[in-house]
């Protein structure tokens, strides 16, 4: 995931769309995008920024999304 394996908080706009084509939400990217979605931000996300700002409207996605940015963090050590 990501760009060469780099740590998440490090990856640019682009490794996050290919991110999400990893775990078969890349229907989301345009959305990413445009608000310029970067690693910092990807970990930093709560639900309403994913519903209001993302415009993530089915809750299924943004839990898989949730849980697979714990996952993240979970294997990258540092990380808040």
């Amino acid at each position: 995931m990501g760009c060469g394996g780099s740590k998440p908080q490090s990856w640019k706009v682009k490794d996050v769309v290919a991110f999400l084509d990893t775990i078969e939400l890349g229907m989301h990217a345009e959305a990413f995008k445009a608000s310029s979605v970067n690693g910092k931000m990807l970990l930093q996300l709560t639900d309403q920024d994913m519903l209001q700002t993302l415009n993530i409207q089915n809750k299924l996605h943004r839990q898989k999304l949730r849980d697979e940015i714990a996952t993240l963090k979970k294997a990258t050590p540092h990380v808040v």
